[in-house]
């Protein structure tokens, strides 16, 4: 019962603020209870809390401390390779999570635990390996019977990465039977991206668009419909329409304003940033867009041309008022106002989400101390991620010198531990970006290359490269 109420009290608390005061105070408590009870059981329980917290040298102690007094501890070793994966080391990682399965079903000590399989798929994505990671992934549903939409998407992405599409189409339509509906023909869209079949999406981001303006909840349908234009911007960005793209990439944004996760909020204010690049380059280079003469299907052409269809969009551009004012005056996207320039609307968006970081760090800048948005609930596991966003932030609100010292602060930064890739897209996208910033055109292209020839499915490296060749 006390372990119990740790875990709420701190460790639950911990994970879900990112607020470390939670491990300052619950570390002598939980050190407290292993004095009492020197178990191995309370010495993993201390090193998974020092693991989320992510002070990764204190866990690493005492997992080893476990592993001497029972080397074939499946806990231990899963958590010692978790330890590696975060810093990189992914062959040790998986050795760990191939023991820790192995020694689950030793004999007196049965305990099947699907957590090592999990985490042994996850490291052979990071290393690239696609097929491997789909394989692993499947046991997950065979041996354990999980059938999460967590699992789901992991899975139906590598077989698609792995050049299996047709098995990644199998998984979903099997083991996807969730009430909201919409979220299938997401996973269809999804698989199909990492395929590298971007236009054949298309119909599946219809689809999505016919279901979700039938919702009734309109803050839901709200969000659903940020995420419907958000997909189009990407389809006619890829198809060389890159106003037509930037256009339905304002309308996600005009949707946003009722999304609760924050880092689909910044997904979309980063993504205009990079945007915005495209359009400038475009731009210097003479067209507006770069298939002439193909008239670019209308976002909204996909929902039916209904009077009830009619009455729905007039409702949602009523939405489009987003980020209003605090008492603070901070900064806001003025929709209605564009800007007369990509350069202007890029320093204006940089302005919005440095405005945006520092609401989310309200309660660190109050305190006098300097921001810092990993250290917050939203993004306490997304280290790298938050670098990318003061990178961009410094680059195109300070210049190429600011950029550059942002990237070397990128570079030292912990990837983020939910990432799924084999490098860390955001961190050769940056390189790029201040590549291009300083007029080292060729050194940016080939960063994007090198980005496109190991994740063939990465749209931001083959948008860049579409427009390069045009």
């Amino acid at each position: 019962e006390k372990l119990d109420a740790f875990r709420e009290d701190y460790n639950r608390k911990l994970e879900d603020t990112g607020d470390i005061k939670y491990y300052e105070e619950g570390f002598p408590i939980i050190t407290e209870y292993l004095n009492m009870y020197p178990c191995n059981y309370i010495l993993i329980e201390r090193g998974r809390f020092s693991m989320t917290a992510k002070m990764l040298d204190v866990a690493m102690k005492d997992f080893q401390k476990v592993l001497e007094r029972d080397p074939a501890d499946q806990f231990a070793l899963n958590n010692v390779g978790c330890i590696h994966k975060y810093a990189g080391r992914y062959e040790e990682a998986a050795v760990c999570y191939m023991q820790a399965k192995e020694y689950m079903y030793r004999e007196g000590k049965e305990e099947p635990n699907l957590y090592p399989v999990g985490n042994l798929a996850h490291t052979y994505e990071l290393m690239g390996e696609y097929a491997l990671a789909a394989e692993t992934y499947k046991q997950l549903i065979d041996d354990f019977d999980e059938t999460s939409l967590m699992t789901i998407k992991d899975l139906s992405a590598n077989y698609a990465r792995s050049g299996q599409l047709e098995k990644a189409f199998e998984v979903i339509e099997t083991y996807w039977n969730g009430g909201q509906v919409e979220k299938k023909q997401y996973l269809y869209y999804r698989a199909l991206l990492y395929a590298g079949k971007w236009k054949e999406a298309r119909n599946h981001i219809k689809k999505y668009g016919e279901i979700i303006t039938d919702r009734v909840d309109t803050d839901y349908r709200a969000c659903r419909m940020s995420d419907y234009r958000h997909m189009w911007a990407w389809f006619h960005l890829m198809n060389g329409r890159c106003e037509d793209g930037l256009h339905a990439l304002n309308e996600a944004i005009a949707n946003s304003k009722k999304m609760t996760e924050l880092k689909s909020v910044t997904d979309l204010m980063s993504n205009k940033l990079f945007f915005l690049t495209i359009c400038k380059q475009v731009r210097d280079n003479g067209n507006a867009n770069v298939e002439e003469n193909k008239k670019p299907e209308a976002v909204t052409t996909s929902i039916a041309e209904s009077e009830q269809a009619k009455k729905k969009q007039s409702l949602f551009k009523k939405l489009a008022n987003v980020w209003k004012k605090s008492e603070e005056k901070e900064a806001v996207i003025d929709y209605e106002k564009p800007a007369d320039t990509y350069e202007e609307e890029m320093l204006r968006y940089v302005n919005s989400l440095d405005g945006l970081l520092n609401r989310i760090c309200e309660e660190q800048l109050k305190k006098g101390q300097p921001r810092d948005a990993i250290q917050t609930e939203f993004f306490f596991y997304k280290d790298r991620y938050v670098k990318y966003l003061e990178f961009l932030i410094a680059l195109y609100g300070k210049g190429a010198e600011a950029g550059q010292k942002a990237l070397e602060e990128m570079e030292g930064s912990f990837r983020c531990r939910l990432c799924n890739h084999s490098s860390c897209m955001r961190l050769t996208i940056a390189k790029a970006l201040l590549a291009e910033a300083e007029g080292r055109k060729e050194e940016a292209y080939d960063l994007y290359k090198q980005l496109a020839d190991e994740q063939p499915y990465n749209m931001y490296a083959q948008a860049k490269l579409t427009y390069e060749k045009n």
